[in-house]
């Protein structure tokens, strides 16, 4: 399908020049704007690996769970003793 889809859009390329400049222009402009922006999704996607490495770190030495502690246990420990 990917196959068709690509001759289809290949083949309007090719019929008139307007189009092929237009689709070329486009590509030229979204590669540019991909560059541009490509220092700012670095810096998103170091946050994310360090969000990812913080909750890791977190989860492996955070406060452990501890059973309830038994109210009764004290007043117990003198009459069992």
């Amino acid at each position: 399908m990917l196959l068709r889809t690509g001759l289809f859009v290949a083949v309007f390329a090719l019929i008139a020049k307007d189009s092929r400049t237009f689709l070329f222009d486009l590509m030229a402009t979204t590669t540019e704007k991909i560059q541009s922006a490509a220092p700012m999704s670095y810096a998103v996607l170091g946050v994310l690996a360090m969000a990812g490495v913080a909750s890791l770190f977190l989860v492996e030495n955070g406060a452990l769970r501890r059973g309830p502690k038994d109210p009764i246990a004290k007043y117990r420990k003198g009459v069992w003793d």
